[in-house]
């Protein structure tokens, strides 16, 4: 097949003959299929052997291919040419130079695999930087040398190519692939959830833990807490979440400003459920009660965590929506909540770093946007990132950011020893929010908590 040698060729940034290209769809529904074929090698490469198809992952394909058949259809318009190789000639040579890279990109993701600390280096940057480069200079030189006459047609779908990697790099893809590790049996609810007892109690429970959160104290630094664990099947996020509301008690003056909302059948006649409605709710009478110049609110949020970045919330038989990171802004700016220390321990949680990051900000998640964490279940008392982080590091110090980092060559010995890949887990700290963590860290280090 010549277009697929032509595109060798454009890679290698040789030349080519332009009169023997083909743009029949037969010749493009071939480089489609073996680019899809490619990508879901890579995505099954890093996920084997546990996996679970992910159709979602079609969009990005539908976007780039539009995008690029949009720029050829423009380019070829702009150039006074009705040519049907021209309008596919940016499409042609985007789907072939993929096919030629995929090789690489296997060998990539078999080097991840074989070398997991890997990730936690410069080198994937430098590689990612690499290949995108070689990519769009070897399609843009491609493109020149089709038609290097047409300059207003050629600009414009030379920009296509460039779209093509910027939305790479900005917009979140998903993979044809994605991990799927045995769940383990999960215990049977009891659905008393629905009963008119528990339905007439609940409000009244939200109601009494609200009036019950203390005022702040004017002059110093108030930390208020709120654990939210929403996910009923399986006990550790209620243990986890019980365990370390009573670590920010006894070690960082929570006591009287603190609240857990959880979803189980175990907590279901004593906390408040742990819905989107009610954390929304909580988040707002805090904000009514904080000096919003000088208090902390700490939110720490633990469940599974779904590829697309939400919480998962779930008690059957109730319907109860999921929790996306451009949800949870939202109720802490409604709130008028300034500083905040997020943490947000769930597979792919990475993805709420970005929609959450600000100046008077720490966000710190138990994995990155593309991996998954580990320890849940339900025999488990901890998650992994939640025994490291809180129950070990965060009784030695006051510091959010020494114990975050602190953890990570533990998570990473931990999750080795298990036979998992680094969850790489993630922080950012706004430059706002170092001040005041500061003066809290100094007030609770003189007091001896």
């Amino acid at each position: 097949m010549y277009n697929l040698g032509a595109t060798l060729r454009i890679a290698a940034f040789r030349r080519f003959e332009a009169s023997r290209l083909d743009s029949g769809a037969a010749q493009l529904t071939a480089l489609l299929v073996l680019s899809v074929l490619f990508e879901a090698a890579v995505a099954a490469l890093a996920c084997a052997p546990a996996m679970q198809f992910n159709p979602w992952a079609i969009r990005g394909l539908a976007f780039d291919f539009l995008l690029l058949l949009a720029a050829g259809v423009f380019g070829a318009r702009r150039a006074g040419a009705a040519s049907a190789l021209r309008a596919w000639m940016p499409l042609m040579i985007g789907l072939g130079l993929s096919v030629c890279f995929g090789p690489l990109s296997l060998l990539w993701t078999l080097a991840y695999r074989l070398v997991p600390d890997i990730g936690n280096t410069p080198l994937p940057l430098i590689v990612s930087l690499v290949l995108n480069a070689w990519w769009l200079c070897a399609a843009l030189r491609g493109l020149d040398r089709f038609d290097p006459q047409v300059s207003a047609g050629r600009g414009i779908a030379g920009m296509g190519f460039v779209l093509v990697i910027l939305s790479a790099w900005l917009i979140p893809r998903q993979y044809w692939f994605y991990p799927d590790y045995p769940q383990e049996p999960r215990p049977r609810l009891s659905g008393e959830v629905v009963s008119e007892m528990v339905l007439d109690l609940q409000p009244r429970l939200l109601v009494s833990a609200l009036d019950a959160l203390a005022p702040q104290r004017p002059g110093r630094v108030d930390s208020y807490f709120v654990a939210f664990a929403p996910y009923a099947e399986e006990d550790v996020f209620l243990r986890e979440s019980r365990v370390i509301r009573k670590l920010m008690d006894t070690r960082f003056d929570t006591a009287g400003r603190s609240l857990l909302l959880a979803n189980n059948d175990r907590s279901l006649r004593e906390l408040p459920l742990a819905t989107g409605s009610n954390l929304r709710r909580a988040l707002a009478a805090i904000g009514r009660r904080i000096d919003r110049d000088e208090d902390l609110v700490i939110l720490y949020l633990s469940s599974h965590g779904t590829a697309s970045h939400e919480l998962v919330t779930r008690y059957p038989p109730l319907r109860l929506g999921n929790v996306r990171p451009e949800m949870l802004r939202a109720w802490l700016d409604a709130a008028g909540i300034r500083f905040r220390v997020l943490v947000i321990s769930a597979c792919y949680s990475g993805g709420f770093v970005g929609p959450l990051r600000g100046t008077d900000t720490l966000v710190m998640t138990a994995s990155d946007a593309e991996h998954t964490s580990f320890g849940c279940g339900s025999e488990s008392d901890f998650t992994y990132f939640g025994k490291a982080v809180f129950d070990e590091q965060l009784r030695l110090t006051h510091s959010f950011e020494n114990a975050f980092h602190a953890a990570l060559p533990i998570l990473r010995q931990r999750e080795a020893a298990a036979g998992e890949r680094f969850s790489n887990p993630q922080i950012e700290v706004g430059a706002g929010i170092r001040a005041p963590l500061a003066r809290l860290e100094q007030r609770l280090d003189r007091s001896g908590q």
